[in-house]
């Protein structure tokens, strides 16, 4: 069984006050490709990302990440990120407190009516 390195990939900042582009990536360690599952609309550039890793997954659970992906409804990058970050704790297939970690991390949404991060 071979495993996956589940990342979450933090964006450069793309001017000043806009909030950064959050996106999940799922690939083979030293792998130079890999699985993008993201919430697409913000700014994004490959190769201007600081990754984060959150943890393994065992191959054979790339549907459940995959399904986790698909269920979230698209919405602020980064929103998306800690919903599917939450979907994927329910599931066992990151650590706990994972979500509240991330959770804690959003910035403003800059498409917000109230500037609310969530």
């Amino acid at each position: 069984m071979s495993l996956l390195n589940l990342t979450l990939a933090v964006c450069k900042p793309h001017g000043s006050g806009g909030a950064r582009h959050w996106m999940h990536i799922l690939a083979e360690d030293g792998a130079k490709n890999g699985t993008w599952y993201h919430s697409t609309g913000g700014p994004h550039d490959p190769g201007q990302a600081t990754p984060a890793p959150h943890g393994v997954v065992a191959s054979s659970d790339i549907n459940k990440v995959k399904a986790s992906a698909q269920k979230i409804q698209a919405k602020f990058c980064q929103r998306y990120c800690v919903d599917v970050l939450g979907d994927l704790e329910r599931k066992g297939l990151v650590p706990s407190g994972t979500y509240d970690t991330w959770y804690a991390a959003m910035e403003v949404d800059p498409y917000s009516s109230d500037g609310a991060a969530a």
